[in-house]
């Protein structure tokens, strides 16, 4: 009723709007309206009048046509219609239209206000007293047309003031709403409301609907409906009038979260802070309540629950397994055994496996027999041997011959194990009892199907007779597919013919003419390859024995595999299938004589094709064929080293001219290199062409990308790469770029383009790289330079090569990384190049370093070179100094401080930006490398004694600093470099990065240039259990196998890793302490055989030396602290929590009555000198051995006196020693690219990781 009321009610009166935005929202589509808007603005609408006893109004449009509209009123709150000439329900002309009436004020449209005020004094009427009140604040605190803001004053009259605001919505409340509303800590109140599927044709859907202060009013907004909604929608009504009790609205608006959240939290006994964490303030229909967000948070009583239903699960785990090995072990005295069934079926079925009590003489059960399906009584190698039976009839469950052939293989192959086991025949369709089953015992002998030839006078006769060794067998006997039941004697087939034949009842008799004897010879022939054949006395056969035989390999197509046929050819006439058998005839009726192929050849020819590649000897084992997969073929390009060998083993190929899927180009590759030096870049020409057809740059990239020694052409066929352009196209595709149809080597890569190209044809190519190359590649032959006189050290010979390279790499403007050993100085040798360009007057230089390192560097910097002023942009207080910043020669920060203020560094341009322990910013999403790349400066360094921590790729982020774009995108590099470095082993790629990295790192070990230190020995201290941990540990092993186990089989290997790691973990702490794992467990059960071992070291052969002890586990550092406290043993200690680090270190090195000090591997692998010990203790050692070697080194470093004494700390037979052996393994290709640690465990594959849980 009070849309008639209007803002300005003295100066103007608004239109009767309600009627028209309610006309517009529900019966004019978003487009129509778009349209008619963009119409009003072009001045469509040109002529509106009104007749106000019809209430009806009409108005002209023009858009290309003059269109008129009529629009009449019902009453003043809704229209009756709105009708256009052109014939177009609710038409862009008709929104014109309403559209401009709401834009003008009553009295701009003639005739409207008499109509206009008489209809509000009857809703003044219908509304008595209310509606002045109501008007009034209304009208104060929001706007009449968007009854978003809900004023303060309506809850005095909220039924009022809800008929006035609200929708009619009366059609829609017979059904149901669900409403879950939460107070967000903001103070806004978000209600989430599913609405019910009002058709009954489509699901029911979610909308929310958000109320938030504004000012003092509050504002209410929905995500289903439209902005222009000028009314509150269903939505916000049912939430207002119908969920809500008006009596909590009042509350509910003038509401703090914090003031409800912190009486809820006092009503729980929880900090504020924690119950936000916990819990959310859900919004009921009167009062606020506290509800668990979707996070397993514990309280003590669940805490209590959980305990005991872990040890609950726990113990009944425990209990199970001792009542299994209970009743296993009285199975075992009662002499259980398992059996294997085998049935009669046209298709030959798996046996079943079944348990049953044995006799104690003979083989039979006589107890009641169950089936089962993993057997407990078999030895280890009948186990195998059943799993193995039983994968070939999961493998082959159909093909018959190939399920024969592979049954009969496996058997043949342990023959012992086979026999001992015991096995049975069930008749077909009888119930499994033991009184049905018949035992079978299998003899040496084997069956074969014999054949007769008997000539009478008229006919050639041919009889088929089953043998059973030398022996006729019974008529009765029982074809059971791979083997003859005769009685109770189990006779296994010769071959997989041999059942085929037997069971071929049209073999059992053969009637030829006379007449056809060439025939007759044709077939005796055939069944002499595979089975024995008598021929009576005066059977007049011819036979020769044929040698020296060509071989012919045949190649044809089936699907995806290729086969191989090998062909004996003894003549133009004569040629055998080597896989099918060795006699044939030839000859004419009167004079036949059968050729009998050389056995010897037949074998010969067999096992080169077995040992061409292992897939083809598993395919003729298994089927009796020769077949790979086409994309086995390819792989590496075994195919062409195969033709290759064939070749040299007189073998002829035929048959690759029919293949469609596998064809070759005949004609040699002609390849031509050459390259031209660019502004940035080098211009690559390579030309490669089989014939007349031309390759393109993207074919033979992605070729020897792939490790393929061919490429595809135009035609469909493949062309081969030389073996002598292989290796050279390969290095090639590493560092070329495609740009357009030109191909581009990016300059960063100088040191590279001598090795690719023999002859480098463009002078100033060749002058430039010998500039380059000899200033940068051998470090010992770049300039000499004068040290800064400024500089207060005395250097030694291979830090002032240091800083040599350093100046080379200044002067020709190239980024660099200094990345030698920790303890060798990297610092000096910087802070040298720093007093140089002090000299130069150069400018100021930034130097962003780990938080732990900001101190030392100011002491390093006060003890050699003072007169370099810096500054320490750090703290709180820091903004303070930033108008000054550049008035020093050094600004040194934090990496968080220099990302958070990366806005106001960015603007700063420095000399140099150097980044120390670089190896925080190799992660190229992350946030710390984003900041980096941001800062500008004239050159850039990096410093870090472990350029590579994980792998490869952890050379990308700290490359691209010091020199952007050297090696392009991310995806370009984990192509080219450290996906086939880190997973396939590439050592091609490895060198090639190499070689393109070297002018600009610079790497020296102590072992190198420091042979002053005094010696490092690293020595194994092998820890054994007590039984007690031991069991713990076994059957943890055990139980984590078993989940790994399943986790696979469910997600494959690569999806599974984490859950890998996370057993890797457990069985670690394990090995440190089962009391990391479970603090509760009684203390009989929390043995540490190392906390012993360190303890008893510490006490009797420590001495007067002193100690570092790490480890990765704080926890475990803790149980150490508790045992040296109880001997009053006096320690210094620290890990990441401690803020003091610099208290902690002096502690130790100053103390005299401290010769121990306890540090967590991540706390002390940066920023520390701990020369004072001369022993180190590696509690629990870990994939990577870099880390572990930054600790060794916190004491072998540049001031040490003392041998070095550095102890690993392993558990004998767990998955530390097995760790320490992989590491020795799998260290290879890293070391060749920078003598690092490579990722271990990534580069795992399936195998390895399962031999860690044996």
């Amino acid at each position: 009723m009070l849309e008639l009321f209007r803002k300005e009610r003295e100066k103007k009166s608004m239109f009767l709007n309600s009627a028209i935005y309610d006309y517009l929202d529900k019966s004019v589509n978003l487009k129509m309206n778009k349209e008619g808007l963009n119409l009003l603005r072009d001045g469509a609408v040109t002529k509106v009048s009104f007749d106000q006893q019809n209430k009806v109004f009409s108005i002209e449009a023009r858009d290309g046509h003059l269109y008129k509209i009529v629009v009449i009123y019902h009453n003043a709150f809704r229209l009756q219609s709105v009708e256009c000439t052109c014939g177009v329900m609710a038409c862009q002309h008709s929104a014109a239209a309403l559209h401009y009436l709401v834009s003008k004020s009553d009295v701009e449209i003639n005739a409207v206000r008499d109509f206009t005020e008489e209809t509000i004094l009857q809703a003044k009427q219908e509304s008595k007293d209310k509606a002045q009140e109501i008007e009034s604040f209304i009208f104060q605190n929001a706007s009449p047309n968007s009854f978003r803001k809900i004023p303060e004053k309506a809850f005095e009259d909220w039924n009022t003031f809800m008929d006035y605001a609200a929708q009619d919505f009366r059609s829609a409340m017979t059904y149901p709403r669900t409403v879950e509303a939460y107070f967000l800590p903001n103070n806004v109140i978000e209600a989430t409301i599913v609405e019910p599927n009002w058709s009954r044709k489509t699901d029911s859907h979610t909308v929310v609907v958000s109320i938030k202060p504004h000012g003092k009013n509050s504002e209410i907004k929905c995500s289903e409906c439209l902005s222009s909604t000028r009314k509150l929608c269903n939505h916000q009504t049912y939430l207002l009038k119908n969920y809500f009790r008006s009596s909590f609205l009042t509350e509910l608006f003038q509401s703090k979260y914090s003031t409800i959240a912190g009486d809820l939290a006092g009503k729980n006994n929880i900090a504020l802070a924690k119950f936000s964490k916990i819990y959310e303030v859900e919004v009921g229909k009167s009062e606020f309540i506290e509800k668990k967000k979707n996070v397993n948070y514990l309280g003590d009583a669940e805490i209590n629950s959980l305990g005991i239903y872990l040890r609950k699960i726990y113990d009944s785990r425990d209990e199970q397994e001792k009542e299994r090995m209970t009743i296993k072990g009285q199975k075992e005295i009662e002499n259980f055994k398992n059996a294997l069934v085998w049935l009669k079926d046209e298709a030959i079925i798996a046996p079943m496996l079944v348990e049953g009590k044995a006799a104690k003489y003979g083989k039979k059960l006589i107890s009641t027999i169950d089936q089962i399906d993993v057997p407990q009584f078999f030895s280890r190698d009948q186990e195998h041997f059943y799993k193995d039976i039983k994968a070939i009839f999961e493998k082959y469950p159909l093909e018959k011959l190939v399920q024969i052939r592979s049954l009969l293989e496996k058997i043949n192959s342990e023959p012992e194990i086979f026999q001992q086991m015991m096995h049975f025949y069930l008749p077909a369709a009888m119930e499994l009892k033991k009184s049905w089953l018949k035992p079978i015992t299998f003899r040496q002998e084997t069956a074969s199907v014999k054949f007769k030839v008997e000539v009478d006078d008229l006919f050639i006769n041919i009889s088929k007779i089953l043998m059973t060794g030398n022996t006729v067998a019974d008529q009765k006997s029982e074809n059971l597919g791979f083997f003859v039941l005769d009685h109770e004697s189990g006779y296994l087939f010769a071959d997989e013919f041999q059942h085929l034949f037997w069971k071929n009842t049209q073999l059992d008799h053969l009637v030829i003419d006379k007449e056809e004897r060439l025939m007759a010879l044709q077939i005796i022939s055939s069944l002499m390859n595979h089975h024995e054949v008598d021929l009576p006395p005066d059977f007049e056969l011819k036979t020769e024995m044929c040698h020296n035989g060509a071989r012919e390999l045949y190649i044809t197509e089936a699907g995806h595999s290729m086969i191989f046929q090998p062909f004996l050819r003894y003549a133009d006439t004569l040629k055998f299938n080597v896989l099918s058998g060795n006699h044939q005839v030839s000859g004419v009726k009167s004079n036949s004589t059968i050729f009998e192929m050389d056995e010897e050849e037949r074998n010969t020819f067999i096992d080169l094709l077995c040992a061409a590649h292992p897939l083809l000897k598993e395919s003729y084992q298994e089927t009796g064929l020769f077949a790979m997969n086409i994309a086995d073929c390819l792989k590496n390009a075994w195919f062409l080293k195969f033709f290759e060998q064939c070749r040299f083993q007189d073998i002829a190929i035929f048959g690759q001219d029919n293949l469609k899927n596998f064809k070759f180009n005949t004609n040699t590759a002609n390849i031509n290199t050459s390259i031209k030096s660019g502004i940035d870049w080098f211009d690559v020409s390579v030309d490669i062409k089989f014939g007349d057809l031309i390759v393109k740059h993207k074919d033979w990239i992605e070729s020897v990308r792939n490790n393929e020694k061919y490429i595809q052409l135009d035609d469909g066929t493949f062309g081969i790469i030389p073996e002598e352009w292989y290796e050279k196209l390969q290095k090639l595709a590493k560092v070329v770029d495609v740009q357009g149809e030109e191909l581009i080597i990016n300059k960063f890569k100088f040191g590279i383009v001598d090795q690719l190209f023999e002859e480098l044809s463009d002078d100033h190519l060749y002058q430039e790289m010998k500039y380059r190359v000899s200033r940068l590649n051998d470090i010992q032959e770049v300039s000499e330079f004068e040290l800064p006189a400024i500089v207060n050290a005395e250097m030694r010979a291979y830090q002032v090569e240091g800083y040599h390279w350093l100046r080379t790499l200044d002067e020709i403007s190239f980024g660099g990384c200094l990345a030698d050993d920790m303890g060798l100085g990297k610092t000096l040798q910087v802070i040298t190049l720093l007093a140089h360009q002090k000299n130069m007057e150069k400018g100021s230089s930034l130097i962003v370093v780990p938080r732990s390192l900001l101190f030392n560097w100011a002491a390093e910097i006060d003890k050699f070179c003072p007169s370099l002023s810096y500054i320490l942009y750090h703290g709180p207080f820091r903004l303070e100094s930033q108008k000054r910043l550049m008035d020093f020669d050094l600004v040194i920060t934090t990496y968080d401080t220099a990302s958070i203020d990366i806005e106001f560094f960015r603007e700063k341009a420095f000399n140099y930006i150097i980044l120390d322990e670089s190896q925080a910013i190799k992660n190229p999403n992350s946030k710390r490398y984003k900041a980096m790349r941001l800062l500008n400066s004239r050159n850039k360094l990096v410093m870090t004694g472990t350029p590579l921590e994980n792998n490869t790729f952890d050379l990308y982020a700290q490359f691209s600093f010091i020199n952007p774009g050297m090696f392009g995108n991310q995806k370009s590099f984990k192509d080219r470099f450290s996906t086939p470095i880190d997973k396939e082993g590439d050592g091609i790629a490895a060198d090639m990065l190499r070689k393109i990295i070297k002018p600009f790192f610079l790497r020296r070990t102590k072992e190198l240039v420091a042979k002053d230190l005094p010696a490092k020995t690293e020595n194994i201290i092998f820890c054994e259990m007590d039984a007690t941990q031991r069991e713990m540990y076994e059957a943890l092993k055990a139980q984590i196998k078993e989940e790994i186990d399943g986790t696979i089989k469910i997600n494959g290997i690569e999806k599974s890793r984490f859950k890998i790691l996370e057993g890797l973990l457990r069985l670690r702490q394990m090995c440190n302490a089962p009391a990391l794992l479970d603090n509760t467990l009684p203390k009989h059960r929390q043995t540490s055989v190392k906390i012993e071992t360190l303890i008893d070291i510490v006490e009797n052969d420590l001495g007067t030396h002193n100690a570092l002890v790490f480890s990765q586990f704080t926890s475990m550092l803790d149980l150490i602290r508790k045992e040296l406290d109880k001997r009053q043993i006096k320690y210094a200690y620290l890990d990441g929590s401690t803020r003091d680090r610099k208290g902690a270190v002096d502690h130790f090195q100053e103390s005299s009555d401290v010769n121990l000090f306890l540090i967590s591997l991540k706390a002390g692998n940066t920023g520390l000198n701990l020369v004072k010990a001369d022993y180190v203790y590696i509690v629990d050692p870990w994939w990577n051995p870099a880390v572990e070697a930054q600790a060794i080194d916190r004491t072998h470093r540049i001031g040490q006196d003392k041998h070095i004494f550095a102890y690993r700390m392993i558990c004998k037979n767990t998955i530390e020693e097995k760790i320490m052996q992989l590491q020795q393994k799998k260290q290879k290709i890293a070391q060749d690219i920078i003598v690092n640690d490579e990722s271990v465990f990534r580069s795992l594959d399936k195998e390895e990781l399962m031999d860690l849980f044996i």
